[in-house]
């Protein structure tokens, strides 16, 4: 896991450094794929939502240990780089950035943000929910995705020609 040089909102001491400290012992935890580990940051009753697993909403540690079992199979790698920290006025609730690089069994790297908002009770995870940005899927998908092709071809022939490219 890599923590980069994105903004880090708590003093580092006190509650928020504490944060910090279980945050980053959670993702560690997911990266070395242990499910003891993983589990004992979680409240026994908690809850769990992130839209790539099967159920999206995982209630109880019953639910989430067979989220993480299926999630730990179907990855061969984790990885987070975390970008950002974004505390709740009272510490109890803390959003992090993450740019996620995850390998496939069969080699293949997924790259993509992510947003985690984590919500402590106490030293547990009350609730976690999992947000990730992907581009728009549909028609207008479909619309963007030429537009971004056009645009891009338009750019590699302004700069190949050795012209400015539009303002």
């Amino acid at each position: 896991m890599i923590i980069g040089a994105g903004e880090v909102l708590f003093d580092g001491q006190g509650q928020g450094g504490r944060r910090i400290a279980d945050i980053t012992g959670f993702f560690k935890s997911v990266e070395a794929k242990d499910i003891t580990q993983t589990l004992g940051y979680f409240a026994v009753d908690a809850e769990f939502s992130d839209p790539h697993y099967p159920k999206l909403n995982m209630r109880g540690q019953a639910e989430i240990r067979n989220g993480l079992l299926w999630g730990f199979k179907t990855m061969k790698q984790f990885g987070f780089h975390i970008r950002a920290f974004y505390p709740s006025h009272d510490n109890s609730g803390v959003a992090v950035s993450v740019d996620a690089r995850h390998i496939l069994p069969n080699g293949r790297l997924l790259h993509f943000q992510q947003v985690f908002v984590f919500r402590f009770e106490g030293e547990k995870i009350r609730s976690l929910a999992v947000y990730a940005q992907y581009r728009p899927n549909g028609l207008l998908g479909l619309v963007l995705f030429f537009q971004h092709r056009v645009h891009h071809l338009l750019m590699r022939l302004y700069v190949s020609a050795d012209n400015n490219p539009p303002g």
